[in-house]
């Protein structure tokens, strides 16, 4: 059964996490600036942004000023309806490939493409894939027919608003994808990584981790320098400047095994099997590992 967990940074910041969802949905976030509400990221499914909306504009006596989307993948992109009309802020690169993907393969002909084909792939594997029972009652319908807007505002590099009394940095970095970017407020401290770090990762979909590129051990550096009280990442609990670093160095030793053991000419089947690797640093790993680890053996 799906709940609405809303958690505290502090008393200006609240998240909204989407708990026992059988579709990964991305966190959302609402922070108070002194004339109104920003929020980041718009999860999945409108019906739920558009609550945690309405309560947080009750909660704080503000109105929702803008929109941040960290980055433009469904689950972070498909409820935005929730925030049609207001101001919808993501980077230049992120404009531009949505303007491109709403007139192609998010347009309706194009999902409706999109289901027929995954349709077609279901039938032929006899069965569904751990975690899509609900694919054709609850995604499907829900993908078909959600209200997707276009954002007003691409920012190239970085911007600033707010006020003295609170401000919140939009920076584009890229890393998880070419368009993503993180959000940092002062003087809380508290930064938004977008999908660049998840918690949690068992229970969050395999694209975290399958798309983690050596590249990406540069933002985790990047995150822990700038030295944040709190960090809200993408998917998962609020964590602190500690997780970010044991993610950063179990990450960076992984590559560097994968990649030594790609120069020796260890084969993909047996890479993925080494009993050199190291266990994953949270409790759980994703049951899709094998698939994880030959994505970075690729990228090595």
């Amino acid at each position: 059964m799906v709940s609405l967990k809303y958690v505290q940074a502090n008393d200006s910041i609240i998240v909204m996490r989407i708990i026992d969802s059988p579709f990964n949905q991305g966190n959302v976030v609402c922070i108070e600036l002194e004339d109104g509400l920003a929020f980041v990221d718009a999860s999945l499914k409108a019906v739920y942004t558009s609550k945690f909306r309405s309560e947080m504009e009750e909660r704080f006596g503000k109105k929702a000023s803008m929109l941040f989307l960290t980055h433009t993948h469904r689950d972070h992109y498909f409820g935005i309806d929730a925030f049609s009309d207001l101001p919808i802020i993501v980077s230049q690169v992120g404009l531009e490939s949505l303007a491109k993907s709403l007139e192609e393969e998010l347009s309706e002909e194009g999902r409706v493409r999109y289901v027929e084909a995954m349709n077609e792939q279901l039938a032929e594997l006899g069965a569904l894939p751990e975690g899509w029972e609900r694919w054709e009652e609850d995604w499907v319908p829900n993908y078909l027919n959600a209200k997707l807007s276009r954002p007003t505002m691409g920012v190239k590099d970085e911007m600033i608003v707010g006020s003295e009394k609170r401000s919140i940095q939009f920076r584009v970095v890229g890393g998880h994808t070419d368009c993503s970017a993180y959000l940092y407020v002062e003087p809380d401290r508290v930064l938004l990584s977008g999908d660049n770090l998840v918690a949690e990762h068992a229970k969050n979909s395999t694209c975290m981790l399958a798309l983690l590129k050596p590249s990406c051990m540069e933002l985790l550096k990047l995150f822990e320098d700038i030295g944040p009280s709190k960090i809200i990442p993408g998917h998962g609990p609020i964590v602190e400047t500690d997780y970010v670093r044991t993610s950063r160095e179990w990450f960076s030793e992984m590559f560097a095994k994968l990649r030594s053991m790609k120069d020796a000419g260890v084969t993909l089947e047996n890479a993925v099997k080494d009993a050199r690797l190291q266990e994953f640093f949270e409790p759980e790993k994703h049951t899709q590992w094998d698939r994880i680890l030959s994505e970075w053996y690729q990228v090595a």
